[in-house]
């Protein structure tokens, strides 16, 4: 991340292409994100497994309604969980 500030522990698994051969422990994508751009721009995560990338905010509206992951997942009857808090105040999202 080359933003200064507060930073969020974005924890996802790759669902692109599920028939692939790729292992579930190689689809798991660890990411270090923007607070700020989570909660105010863009943001895009790529994964190591496929190389895609996988849209986690949208408050610019650049690729539809939603805003966030969080608002996303929900539309598709899916759930993020903060699953914790670092010492520092960051907090943890994972989307299952």
């Amino acid at each position: 991340v080359r933003t200064a500030g507060p930073k969020l522990l974005l924890r996802f698994t790759c669902t692109h292409a599920p028939d692939d051969g790729i292992p579930d422990s190689e689809r798991e994508v660890v990411k270090q994100i923007s607070r700020s751009s989570y909660e105010k721009g863009v943001v895009l995560a790529r994964c190591p497994c496929h190389g895609k990338l996988h849209l986690i905010a949208d408050n610019l509206g650049w690729f539809g309604d939603d805003k966030n992951v969080e608002e996303m997942l929900a539309a598709r009857g899916e759930t993020v969980t903060r699953d914790g808090y670092w010492t520092d105040g960051r907090d943890v999202y994972e989307t299952s």
